[in-house]
């Protein structure tokens, strides 16, 4: 009997150390990981994407799959101005771009969107949300527009093109 044992316990070290193995492998793949996305967000402007773990990503999981399903939705259901439509995915695509793409890559943290990310966000999503809920009444006014309008428009489209350089 006592010889099973034996080969019993001599295979549970020979798994432990594979096992010690495959643990010291893993480690050194996880650092070799991080310093390609280091590298890779130093010089490619396509990893240059905000990192999201645990709850957020969830978050922002469920909110694109939300724009996903509003785009759809709109575009299949919506009966109202196209004026309208177009503000509002607008409006949402701010947004996102600005949750998923800092504007400045130096600062780059798990979780975290600087202050002026969220100003910028959402200054240009009420641009674009102001024209969605006024575009009757700006349409109505045709040629005399207001200059605050034009302000507005103006702000809302640099924001545009900030958030696309962005991204």
């Amino acid at each position: 009997m006592a010889i099973f044992k034996k080969k019993a316990k001599a295979a549970e070290d020979d798994l432990s150390v594979k096992d010690q193995k495959l643990a010291v492998q893993t480690a050194g793949q996880d650092d070799a990981e991080a310093d390609m996305d280091a590298i890779m967000r130093k010089y490619d402007r396509e990893s240059n994407t905000r990192i999201w773990e645990g709850v957020p990503k969830i978050l922002i999981s469920i909110l694109l799959v939300l724009f996903s399903v509003f785009c759809i939705g709109m575009t299949l259901f919506y009966t109202g101005l196209p004026e309208t439509r177009l503000s509002l995915f607008v409006a949402f695509a701010i947004v996102i771009g600005y949750m998923m793409y800092p504007a400045n890559k130096k600062h780059v943290r798990v979780n975290h969107i600087p202050w002026y990310d969220i100003v910028l966000m959402l200054v240009g999503a009420g641009a674009f949300l102001y024209f969605a809920f006024n575009a009757l009444d700006i349409i109505k006014l045709a040629t005399r527009i207001e200059t605050y309008h034009i302000v507005i428009a103006i702000l809302g489209l640099l924001l545009l093109w900030s958030s696309a350089v962005v991204a």
